[in-house]
């Protein structure tokens, strides 16, 4: 899939901060804090932790898709104030994706030990996923380490069926994600 134009990325941007407000005003957007360090080895990706989770609670009558997007960010290396000021201000983005048509779940997961970052998401429809990942694309070659982007999709799938799969692995302690 190729990334989208920059005048359809800020377009679909400004639709989701518009609609951001909707899920807002009707409190179906959450922050969940029940799995917050909990790890899993994301297949064929190594073992990342959640530091966050967003989850929408409006109910969609399509079929479930999970998006797995994992890359590092360009501008931070290996400074561990950078990743951490990172992980702080990262949640003002969710005007920016929250706002989509289909978005019911997202997993800020981190790498602790190569700083590594991971969204693990689930949409609901495949052209709502699909419009989204042409989305994430543009910012993430702007933003993104080369060749560090890769994003699978999943049809068919339930987040929590998707970590299921996923075995956890033995990084345990929340503390460890701001290292």
């Amino acid at each position: 899939m190729q990334a989208f134009s920059w005048f359809l990325t800020i377009k679909l941007s400004l639709f989701s901060a518009w609609q951001f407000l909707s899920l807002v005003r009707n409190r179906t957007l959450h922050l969940k804090f029940d799995r917050i360090g909990t790890a899993y080895n994301i297949k064929d990706r190594g073992s990342y932790q959640i530091l966050r989770e967003s989850i929408n609670y409006l109910e969609l009558d399509e079929e479930p898709v999970v998006l797995i997007v994992a890359f590092r960010m360009k501008f931070l290396g290996n400074s561990s104030f950078l990743h951490r000021l990172f992980l702080s201000l990262s949640i003002l983005t969710t005007p920016v994706w929250s706002g989509f048509p289909g978005f019911h779940t997202k997993l800020w997961m981190v790498d602790p030990k190569t700083n590594n970052y991971l969204g693990a998401y689930q949409w609901y429809g495949e052209e709502n996923a699909k419009v989204y990942q042409g989305f994430l694309l543009r910012l993430l070659n702007t933003l993104a380490v080369t060749n560090s982007i890769s994003i699978d999709r999943h049809p068919k799938t339930d987040l929590e069926d998707f970590l299921k799969s996923c075995s956890q692995s033995s990084l345990s302690s929340p503390s460890t994600l701001l290292v």
